[in-house]
């Protein structure tokens, strides 16, 4: 996840993840200093783990982190899917 959150840093166009108020925001470019995943829990015998997403920034548009972070988590999972596809697909040539 921390991967993904890197793609996040430094100055980019928030409209995509923000709720729109065109009446009150002129510019959506934001710029995220530091985007960090940290592990508070970890994944019990349920398998979860418990996350906080540190996120520094100079501004931030209203819900920008809150529709961000699932964005984020998302590319981790399909990354960690496409990781296990690579896996599988080279294991079963060698049998």
């Amino acid at each position: 996840m921390q991967q993904s959150a890197s793609h996040f840093v430094g100055e980019h166009d928030f409209r995509n993840f923000c709720k729109l108020d065109l009446e009150h925001v002129k510019s959506f470019r934001r710029r995220i200093l530091d985007f960090q995943v940290k592990e508070m829990q970890p994944a019990g015998t349920d398998g979860r783990a418990l996350y906080a997403l540190h996120v520094k920034g100079t501004a931030f548009l209203w819900h920008q982190v809150g529709l961000a972070s699932p964005t984020m988590l998302l590319r981790a999972v399909a990354l960690a899917a496409a990781q296990l596809h690579t896996i599988l697909c080279c294991r079963l040539q060698y049998y």
